[in-house]
């Protein structure tokens, strides 16, 4: 008798499942079912598109960037490459400690304040000293580097004269 039972409610859960079966596939609308597989599709052609142009865009942007150097690199002399920039770098530093000292003056005259008003002086400061010491070691180097080789001129010339 237990077998019976347990045959009659195996067969109640096997008709369940053909049931559930048998409805899942009557239910299957190929009007509903195809524009999902559409727009799932869409979605990843449009997704895989954009990946695939931000890189090539990308590497037209280095290629281009590597070229534009290339070129600026061969039309440039070479002089100007060679130039002394800390006077240019010491120029605008005296132009950032000035727009710090004026900010300084002026921002409480100013109609919008900040929670935290020192941040944009206190980068400018910031700024400065690094152009300012940027400045003293260049000169410092190239003092170093001007002394060895007046050094090495002089002696080679010592030599020449004996």
């Amino acid at each position: 008798m237990a077998m019976a039972a347990s045959y009659a409610s195996a067969s109640t859960l096997s008709s369940k499942n053909n049931s559930r079966m048998t409805a899942w596939v009557r239910s299957y609308d190929p009007s509903v079912m195809m524009p999902r597989f559409i727009v799932t599709l869409t979605s990843y052609m449009t997704v895989g598109t954009i990946a695939l142009f931000t890189v090539t865009s990308l590497f037209c942007f280095f290629f281009a960037l590597s070229v534009l150097e290339d070129l600026i690199r061969a039309a440039i002399p070479t002089r100007l490459w060679q130039q002394d920039w800390t006077v240019a770098v010491d120029k605008v530093r005296l132009h950032l400690t000035t727009l710090a000292e004026w900010e300084r003056r002026n921002k409480d005259t100013w109609p919008f304040r900040y929670q935290d008003t020192d941040r944009f002086h206190d980068m400018l400061c910031a700024l400065t000293d690094y152009l300012k010491n940027y400045v003293q070691q260049h000169k410092a180097q190239t003092a170093t580097t001007t002394n060895k080789t007046h050094n090495e001129n002089s002696s080679s010339s010592n030599h020449h004269h004996e």
